[in-house]
């Protein structure tokens, strides 16, 4: 039986076609891309809304891409494209992860969420890291390249509680890290962009390895 993950999703203000007032309607959105990965690598995924009351069974979590960590969570400057709502069912979705031993992954943005879950704080407006590719220094010293697209990092004095740095931009930044004790990673880049070999390998093997890092 293939493994089920579950994938959070961003979520989109729409103003409605005609109107020009009011605050528009509010959606929930995710790139195609994350589909096309994971059946890609054998796996089934399960979209997970910020409003949906009762998660289902599922092997393991990737806190995807896109808005911002509210930065009130750990004492940042005010920022547009926060949703409260996200935030806390992100945090609801880690704490039941952990709790049950289920791998979970954070992207981008989920990676700077798990940092902020695990007591970390984010570096605002970081200069560049946002459109381009830049190479990291794994650990084992590898060199790979990676796609950026963040607005916001985690320096070296900026790591959460039991967390342990896996990669380092050349400028200094922590581009990846795992959990001490329980089955978490944060990657700063997005795996489901232009997939890679190691990119590939590097999801595959965090969820049938039962949360294997880098």
């Amino acid at each position: 039986m293939k493994m089920k993950i579950g994938l959070s999703m961003r979520m989109v203000r729409c103003q409605k076609p005609g109107h020009t007032t009011g605050k528009g309607e509010v959606r929930h959105a995710i790139s195609q891309d994350w589909m096309t990965l994971l059946q890609k690598l054998g796996f089934t995924p399960v979209l997970l809304p910020s409003d949906l009351k009762d998660i289902p069974q599922i092997d393991g979590v990737i806190l995807t891409n896109g808005n911002n960590v509210d930065p009130r969570a750990y004492g940042g400057k005010p920022l547009d494209d926060v949703f409260a709502e996200r935030d806390a069912f992100e945090a609801r979705l880690a704490k039941m992860a952990l709790g049950k031993k289920i791998p979970i992954l954070g992207a981008c943005r989920g990676s700077q969420m798990l940092n902020v879950f695990f007591g970390g704080k984010l570096k605002q407006h970081v200069a560049g890291h946002s459109g381009t590719t830049h190479a990291i220094a794994l650990r084992n010293g590898k060199r790979v390249t990676v796609n950026s697209y963040h607005d916001h990092g985690i320096a070296a004095d900026g790591l959460g509680n039991y967390l342990e740095p896996l990669a380092f931009s050349d400028d200094g930044f922590i581009e990846a890290f795992g959990h001490k004790s329980v089955p978490a990673m944060g990657i700063m880049w997005h795996p489901e962009r232009g997939p890679t070999a190691f990119n590939d390998s590097l999801v595959k093997r965090f969820f049938t390895r039962r949360g294997e890092l880098i």
